[in-house]
């Protein structure tokens, strides 16, 4: 290969490999000069105090993955680096008491300290690294939710899983300024969690996520990890799937018993933590055939378990599904660390679970309370331009928003065309399925006003999809509390089939007909002009029938 020919690396990845070697080379120096940012939090600084050492110790254990955590993600610019040093920081102001904003300000002072550490330590070095790494602190602040931040409360029951995705959930979620703020649950004796549930029930958490096997999780799920256990029998398998089953039980129901919000549950993928050598390499191999067959007895039960309890209370039981992440990993990469020092051991499924948790967290910050989508119809709910020729309806969308309506969620439409243009032919969705249509050339907001006087309805009600980013950008700027999503993110419609999935089954209330009716009762009185005094003779021709019955457990929380 000649000069002319040799591919030149980009100036950017020479400076972040030549920074993540300088950061290595002053690790100790490095690690011990962060206490100064830990002596920030009460309990550590506490620690370093009383430290013989004063504090060594304590910083090569805090201390040692955050520099190298940097020192990867400046050298191959992987998100995933990124992503578990702002965790570690986030574990490191946790505090059960703070409020988000108290928690996100802590977050925030810690990683500007941090930044400061670096700086000095490294100011001899030159400039272009100590640019490259401030430039990193920069994009790691911006991560963090500003004041403001729209906050999802949750709770989260079960092992060490949980902090691995928190590392990630902090990194995807504050790029939306949504701002968790975690409550855990850890006893791995279920009677012990469902105790400490039932203490938690006058909480007022927004979701809950229980994980009862992740990572050996549970006090009869390690045993299958065992070599005894590689070749049990069938009998001695299904008593250990209804051991498992039976504490995971206990568990679900304080959950389904005292919470009416959204409840996740997990299967399991059964997957050991990869460990390097034969005898751990020996382990995986002979207990992977009943890991697997236990595995899928588990889904059944699990499955089992959310119906029962969903029949007894009501529809808000749902299942996180590990065991679609084969298709797509093997179970050594799965369980493969991503780092392992002292005791930071996060690992790929906590990963690929966070981006699960992260889409079902941003559905309910952003969709949780609305009650109406407003939806665009060219390149929105079919390809093309519908005044221009063909169209080709985008029939999954459809099927979506049909769901959606069965579910009570209305339906409108804001649209720039021209109304004879348009016809329903080929897709799923028709004209009765809307109960207000905007088809004009006028601008899209007055639409929004037009909802808010006809139908009683408010804009932080509403949802606005476009595949235009002028007419989406003039929606925020004009209604702020308004859930605005673009037609042609795919995250739009995975967000809206989450949320048909944890909205309630349909009910005997047809909400698209009941604002039809309204429509129709407004245009009667308007057209016959009613006075006060005439009320009751307008209502006896309405026909209205007024049905009372006894109330059912399913509808105590309506």
């Amino acid at each position: 290969m000649n000069d002319n020919t040799k591919k030149t690396v980009p100036r950017w990845k020479q400076s972040g490999a030549i920074a993540s070697e300088t950061l290595q080379k002053h690790r100790n120096e490095l690690a011990h000069a962060l206490l100064e940012t830990a002596h920030l939090v009460p309990r550590f600084a506490k620690q370093i105090r009383e430290a013989e050492d004063g504090g060594t110790a304590i910083g090569q254990r805090e201390h040692f993955c955050l520099v190298d955590y940097l020192a990867s993600w400046l050298c191959d610019d992987s998100n995933t680096y990124r992503a578990l040093y702002l965790g570690e920081r986030v574990k490191m102001a946790y505090d059960a008491s703070h409020t988000v904003a108290e928690r996100n300000a802590m977050t925030r002072s810690l990683l500007e300290s941090d930044a400061r550490v670096f700086a000095r330590v490294l100011q001899r070095e030159p400039a272009y690294v100590c640019e490259t790494v401030a430039d990193a602190f920069a994009k790691m602040i911006k991560r963090v939710p500003a004041p403001g931040a729209r906050e999802v409360r949750v709770l989260f029951v079960g092992d060490c899983l949980h902090l691995d995705v928190m590392a990630f959930l902090t990194d995807a979620l504050g790029s939306q300024n949504i701002a968790t703020l975690p409550y855990f649950v850890t006893d791995k004796n279920p009677v012990g969690a469902a105790s400490a549930i039932q203490e938690l029930s006058c909480d007022d958490f927004d979701l809950v996520f229980y994980s009862p096997f992740t990572y050996e999780n549970g006090l009869s799920f390690s045993s299958l990890f065992q070599m005894r256990n590689s070749f049990i029998s069938e009998n001695q398998r299904n008593l250990m799937v209804k051991v498992l089953l039976e504490e995971v039980s206990i568990v679900a129901k304080s959950l389904a018993e005292f919470f009416s919000i959204p409840i996740f549950i997990h299967n399991t993928v059964a997957i050991p933590r990869y460990e390097k050598g034969i005898k751990q390499s020996i382990r995986r191999y002979a207990s992977k055939r009943a890991r697997r067959k236990i595995s899928y007895e588990i889904d059944k039960g699990i499955e089992s378990i959310i119906s029962a309890l969903n029949d007894e209370t009501f529809p808000h039981l749902h299942k996180i599904d590990e065991l679609k992440f084969l298709k797509y990993y093997t179970e050594t990469e799965l369980g493969r660390f991503l780092y392992r020092f002292g005791l930071q051991h996060p690992a790929q499924l906590g990963k690929v679970i966070a981006e699960d948790y992260a889409l079902i967290i941003e559905t309910v910050a952003i969709l949780n309370s609305k009650k109406m989508v407003i939806c665009d119809l060219d390149n929105t709910l079919w390809e093309g331009v519908i005044g221009e020729g063909k169209v080709k309806h985008y029939i999954e969308r459809q099927e979506l928003l049909k769901r959606l309506k069965s579910k009570g969620v209305v339906l409108a439409i804001a649209s720039k065309n021209n109304p004879e243009n348009i016809n329903w032919d080929g897709g799923i969705l028709c004209e009765n399925d809307f109960v207000f249509s905007q088809i004009s050339w006028e601008q899209k907001i007055t639409a929004f006003k037009n909802i808010e006087l006809s139908l009683n309805l408010k804009h932080k009600d509403f949802v606005f999809i476009d595949d235009r980013a002028d007419e989406r950008a003039m929606a925020e700027e004009h209604y702020p509390k308004m859930a605005v999503l673009n037609a042609e993110n795919s995250r739009t419609w995975e967000m809206l089939s989450f949320w048909e999935q944890m909205l309630d089954p349909a009910t005997d209330i047809d909400r698209t007909q009941m604002y039809l009716d309204r429509a129709k009762r407004q245009a009667f009185q308007t057209k016959n002009e009613v006075f006060a005094e005439d009320k009751a003779t307008l209502f006896s021709k309405l026909g209205l029938n007024l049905t009372i019955n006894s109330l059912q457990k399913k509808d105590i929380k309506r």
